[in-house]
């Protein structure tokens, strides 16, 4: 059985589409799902259509990402400590391993990927946002036209 964390909040006619889907999934798959976003919506959803199946879980996730959220304003929603977006509880339910990764435990994946990296870790987002403070100062304004990685000399990995 795999463990599925699905943004319920994702599409331009949430939650509809992904509470049916999340419907079709357990009744076709058995697998479990865990619906991320604003819980009342989702559960009238769900209630509407039939679908109060135990192998679908609400989690509440209750702020939004909207279309007006752009750069900084953005990545600071999305993913800063502590966010209740539906996309960073989703991704936090995999971290914990209470969801899978492409149907593969999180600590597989993660043993899996730092192992080729030189630094052994995954990159801290804070990490990235001290880069990218650098190189909007004066002390960068010779960097220009550069690709910049910054994951840790990560190997891509590969899910058999």
């Amino acid at each position: 059985m795999i463990r599925i964390a699905l943004d319920a909040m994702g599409s331009d006619s949430c939650p509809e589409p992904e509470v049916q889907a999340a419907i079709e999934a357990v009744q076709q798959y058995q697998d479990e799902i865990f619906l991320v976003g604003h819980e009342e919506q989702i559960k009238a959803r769900l209630q509407a259509l039939g679908g109060d199946q135990p192998k679908i879980r609400v989690i509440s996730a209750p702020d939004t990402i909207t279309m007006e959220d752009k750069g900084l304003k953005l990545a600071l929603k999305a993913k800063r400590r502590g966010s209740q977006t539906s996309m960073a509880v989703g991704i936090d339910l995999v971290i914990q391993g209470e969801a899978d990764l492409r149907g593969v435990p999180f600590d597989v994946v993660a043993r899996e990927s730092v192992g080729g990296q030189s630094i052994a870790r995954f990159v801290e987002p804070e990490e990235v946002a001290d880069l990218c403070v650098f190189l909007g100062s004066d002390r960068a304004r010779m960097i220009n036209g550069e690709a910049i990685a910054v994951d840790g000399h990560a190997e891509t990995f590969h899910i058999k």
